[in-house]
């Protein structure tokens, strides 16, 4: 099963960067990560997490409004760890669905 991290914090308090090094950590320990964002964050694209220090990274997912993220096979990705930047702007069905799959 997977673990949800939730991290919080003010407007440029490292969040994303934080987001990006844990994928980092997991990844140089070969176990397989899932990033994911909400389509509405397009402010470095539609598909780009990035950090104000530079760092960037492609999302797996790009949660619309009208996914089910239940539906996502998680077992044949052998996911250890979602990681969901600006989760804030998700509808409160994909946080619920996030919280089932944990």
């Amino acid at each position: 099963m997977p673990k949800l991290y939730f991290r919080h914090g003010a407007v440029s308090a490292a969040k994303s960067l934080n987001l990006l090094a844990v994928a980092h950590n997991y990844k140089v320990q070969g176990k397989n990560v899932l990033l994911m964002k909400p389509e509405i964050d397009t402010r470095f694209g539609a598909e780009l997490i990035k950090s104000r220090a530079g760092l960037e990274k492609e999302a797996d997912i790009v949660i619309t409004k009208e996914m089910d993220i239940l539906s996502i096979p998680l077992e044949k990705r052998k996911v250890h760890c979602i990681l969901v930047d600006e989760a804030q702007f998700l509808d409160p069905k994909h946080i619920d669905q996030l919280r089932l799959v944990t």
